[in-house]
């Protein structure tokens, strides 16, 4: 769970602050998916409402509340559809499977809300 997280962290830091384009397109890997799923079997599948809830529940118990709770804001809004439509990101990938499979796998956990 530990190595879950410190991934989850840095993917996640590189992740908002990349400036994704046609020439640097978003992938499937460069998404902090936050899941518990180690990184080298993790596929689409894996990325359900389910496999993130049983990531925050792990990792609750290791931070202070207001930690947890800005974490958990921070994260939501991440990957809320509307911040991923300003950044362009699904604009940036080719390929329209891989694409499709983005936009699909970002909605489980980011309600628009």
């Amino acid at each position: 769970m530990a190595r879950a997280l410190e991934r989850y962290k840095v993917l996640s830091d590189a992740f908002d602050t990349s400036k994704f384009s046609a020439n640097d397109p978003l992938s499937f890997d460069l998404v902090p998916w936050p899941v518990l799923t180690s990184p080298a079997t993790l596929s689409e599948e894996d990325i359900d409402w389910n496999n993130v809830e049983k990531f925050f529940n792990a990792i609750q118990p290791t931070m202070r509340p207001q930690e947890f709770k800005v974490f958990v804001e921070k994260s939501h809004r991440r990957f809320h559809p509307d911040r991923w439509r300003a950044r362009g990101l699904l604009r940036t990938i080719a390929n329209e499977a891989e694409r499709g499979c983005l936009e699909v796998g970002k909605l489980p956990y980011a309600r628009d809300d």
